[in-house]
């Protein structure tokens, strides 16, 4: 006969909303750190986009759980510029700016 003695201790709190932080570094060379979180279980997509509003790459495109997120995006293919990365979920999306400086 088995005997379990089970607890929760897991202060580890979900999102109550979606959030999209400042990449890390901003300007970066080659690489940053892209940071957010959802708060539903859903479809997310995490894409980069040129100055002229072209996709330049998909980072993310599929579905994910409620809890904070972090990816790294290497531009070192790329040209210094402006570049905006853009979160969507489900009707939700937030974009912010990134600079790239070689």
């Amino acid at each position: 006969e088995a005997n379990w003695d089970v607890s929760v201790d897991d202060k580890e709190t979900l999102p109550s909303e979606m959030i999209l932080l400042t990449a890390y570094p901003n300007p970066f060379n080659p690489a940053t750190t892209i940071r957010f979180s959802v708060e539903t279980h859903g479809y997310v997509s995490l894409q980069i986009y040129d100055v002229a509003g072209r996709l330049v790459e998909t980072l993310l495109n599929g579905k994910l759980n409620p809890r904070e997120y972090e990816v790294i995006w290497n531009a070192s293919e790329l040209p210094s510029g402006v570049y905006f990365y853009r979160l969507e979920a489900g009707e939700v999306s937030r974009t912010r700016k990134l600079l790239l400086l070689k």
